[in-house]
């Protein structure tokens, strides 16, 4: 009886040591402060190597007033690496855990590095085109066309548009198509919207959507598609403005200034534009006729040259966050042919 309860015993102590070697973990315990200030450091990295080969066991984040705590840590020798940034990274050697009990390692304190990252901008660049449902999008600063040219010129370089030598827009080879300025009816520009796109800064205008599937709010005209040109609207607060000028080949000129002042509640903006263009053109046509030896071959050349000043001022009332109250006035001279034209809405 005495030797079955001796070898039970035995059993036991075999079959349940390893639980009991398995639970003997320790804990590694501190709190990280800066060493100038004494504030808590919270989210610093901290790494457990172990002592002899360096090898990585495991890792973890100093939590808020700078806690931090790795626990289930088998016994033996362990190094502790903390890295922050902005703070020299500081390692701690040859600790040693015992079994089950807790290793308090105290205060640690971090040295800066004296290069504090104070911020971090971001920068990103828009996509040149983004498809959506009904529409796509051409961004017109990401085309080299918007640091010197018009309108016409943003036009002319959109895919499924095209632009003749007159300046005419068309889209997929119809030209039965709106243009709309910021949403609007283009009513500004009177009959005449070729000589507005062809006098309007391509560095004034944002973006180019091309709706090739128009809902029901628009009229029936322009069932081809709408072209819708966004302009720039300038949110910086205080003076500000810029100049622009450019030049090309054929004896094409353009400059212009713009001047914008915000505060709270008032946006004051004015503009000038000069645009002189020389357009060029040149054409064969070649028609033989079977059966005979008739034949009719003409070449023909073309220049279109023009002037135009283009002078924009106005305001915008801010009521509230979403919304205002804006009116501008254009002066528009081209060649010889004055117009003016004020918005309010």
């Amino acid at each position: 009886m005495f030797f079955y309860a001796k070898s039970f015993k035995s059993f036991l102590f075999v079959f349940f040591l390893p639980v009991v070697l398995f639970a003997q973990t320790g804990q590694i315990k501190a709190i990280l402060v800066d060493s100038e200030t004494s504030k808590p450091i919270s989210s610093a990295s901290v790494a457990l190597l172990d002592a002899y080969s360096n090898v990585f066991v495991k890792g973890g984040q100093s939590v808020s007033q700078g806690f931090l705590l790795l626990s289930d840590i088998k016994p033996g020798k362990y190094n502790v690496r903390i890295t922050y940034v902005g703070y020299e990274t500081q390692t701690i050697d040859s600790i040693e855990v015992l079994g089950s009990k807790s290793k308090d390692l105290g205060r640690i304190a971090l040295k800066s590095t004296g290069n504090m990252l104070n911020e971090v901008v971001i920068e990103g660049r828009a996509p040149a085109m983004q498809i959506g449902i009904d529409r796509k999008t051409f961004n017109v600063g990401e085309s080299l066309v918007s640091a010197g040219g018009t309108a016409t010129d943003v036009l002319a370089n959109v895919p499924t548009l095209q632009v003749d030598q007159d300046g005419s827009v068309s889209l997929r080879g119809s030209s039965s198509v709106k243009i709309l300025i910021d949403g609007r009816e283009s009513a500004l520009a009177g009959n005449d919207v070729t000589s507005l796109l062809q006098s309007l800064p391509a560095n004034s205008i944002e973006k180019v959507e091309v709706i090739t599937n128009p809902s029901s709010k628009y009229d029936a005209e322009g069932q081809t598609g709408i072209i819708n040109i966004v302009l720039k609207k300038n949110i910086r607060t205080g003076l500000n403005g810029s100049i622009n000028t450019s030049a090309g080949s054929y004896d094409n000129y353009m400059a212009g200034i713009t001047l914008n002042y915000r505060d709270r509640k008032f946006n004051y903006f004015g503009s000038y534009n000069f645009n002189k263009r020389n357009m060029l053109g040149s054409g064969k046509t070649d028609n033989r006729f079977f059966g005979d030896s008739t034949r009719n071959y003409s070449e023909s050349e073309s220049s279109r040259k023009g002037n135009s000043h283009t002078v924009k001022a106005g305001f915008d009332y801010n009521m509230t966050d979403r919304t205002s109250l804006s009116f501008s006035g254009n002066l528009s001279i081209q060649d010889r042919c004055k117009s003016v034209w004020f918005l309010f809405y």
